[in-house]
């Protein structure tokens, strides 16, 4: 799981990140410095990460409400935990209007709360195809079956395959 962290202190974001890893040690963490790296071109791509934690201060008076409203239509926009020293109902109920799927205030940030927190909304967010697996296995089948048809000595009467279905023939004829 890949997820980006925005926040204006390199210190809580290496809390953050070390948080994460002792719940979710497979977990790729990117920091993200909005006051060193200013904001995300158009083309970054936020579709490389399945969760984004955000400060609600990102500081020089901008805060989360502001990166939500601009990023939230990016393609791949990845669902956002708001995260804040400022714990009260306002930011919350603000910034799950604005899209954020989730909030947590920084003084409850645990190891176990955390990754909780992200595992469910990555699994809330995720498309859910159940037969996705059983759709591909079919598909790579069927093109196995195919490749081996063609893998066969050619009929130099008609120049196909002996074994080649009508379907596949009518799109050769």
């Amino acid at each position: 799981m890949k997820i980006i962290i925005v926040d204006d202190s390199k210190e809580f974001m290496t809390l953050v990140r070390r948080q994460l890893a002792k719940a979710m040690p497979d977990v790729e963490v990117t920091e993200y410095d909005p006051e060193q790296q200013g904001h995300p071109g158009h083309d970054f791509d936020w579709g490389i990460y399945d969760v984004a934690l955000f400060d609600y201060h990102l500081g020089s008076d901008e805060t989360a409400f502001d990166w939500l409203t601009r990023y939230r239509s990016a393609i791949g926009f990845p669902p956002v935990i708001l995260m804040t020293a400022e714990g009260d109902e306002y930011v919350a109920a603000k910034g799950i209007k604005l899209g954020a799927s989730d909030f947590i205030r920084k003084a409850d940030i645990t190891s176990p709360r955390l990754s909780t927190m992200v595992q469910d909304v990555w699994v809330e967010h995720t498309p859910r195809r159940p037969d996705l697996d059983q759709t591909i296995n079919r598909k790579l089948q069927n093109d196995a079956q195919i490749f081996h048809r063609f893998q066969q000595p050619v009929d130099p009467s008609t120049r196909r395959p002996p074994t080649v279905n009508a379907s596949v023939t009518a799109l050769f004829a």
